[in-house]
């Protein structure tokens, strides 16, 4: 148990700068991928855990300025002010997936039983992103996007305290010091430590 904790921290999932996030929503959506383009968006713009995208229905998102839900891992209830951007794509997505029922889940799987596996997420993010020459800092999967939003935050609050105080809130994290660790602050601290002598 102990042994495979490490192997994921050694293979550490990376982050896009943003708007290299956004360059990826748009290149999905321009292939048609609409849902993996709706995902990406809402991680970017919300931090959600890919977990909680997933269980998101359309009555949750359609024509809301907040998204209020249950966190599954923590069970804490959030409140998540819409960004205009996000909104307008929810907008869009609503249409260019010709939704019915805006009581079912957004992100079924095409036989409408489940939603889509976070396999099927992540090679296509993969794939779009190399077929893009789209940069992402480490391994990219579906969790590169929470972290996308954490970097944007702590980035557009001048890199303080402050921001990874209010990072450390939104993520329900214990510490700032596990946010740094999170979002790889420490390890770029420590390099540039090295580079400045």
């Amino acid at each position: 148990m102990r042994k495979r904790m490490i192997v994921q921290e050694d293979k550490a999932c990376g982050y896009f700068v943003f708007n290299e996030g956004l360059l990826l929503v748009n290149q999905l959506e321009s292939k048609n991928y609409f849902k993996i383009a709706f995902i990406a968006c809402l991680g970017i713009y919300t931090g959600l855990r890919i977990g909680d995208i997933l269980r998101l229905h359309w009555k949750d998102l359609l024509d809301q300025n907040v998204l209020r839900l249950a966190e599954e891992k923590t069970g804490k209830v959030r409140e998540i002010t819409l960004h205009p951007n996000l909104q307008l794509m929810i907008a869009r997505m609503f249409k260019l997936m010709k939704v019915i029922d805006v009581e079912q889940l957004i992100f079924l799987n095409r036989y409408k039983k489940k939603v889509i596996s976070l396999q099927y997420i992540n090679r296509k993010l993969q794939q779009v992103a190399s077929a893009n020459n789209i940069k992402v800092s480490g391994n990219l999967s579906s969790h590169s996007l929470r972290k996308t939003f954490g970097r944007r935050v702590y980035e557009q609050n001048g890199k303080t305290d402050e921001a990874l105080i209010l990072l450390s809130m939104i993520f329900n994290h214990s510490s700032t010091a596990v946010t740094r660790r999170y979002l790889g602050i420490k390890k770029e601290e420590i390099a540039n430590v090295y580079i400045s002598l």
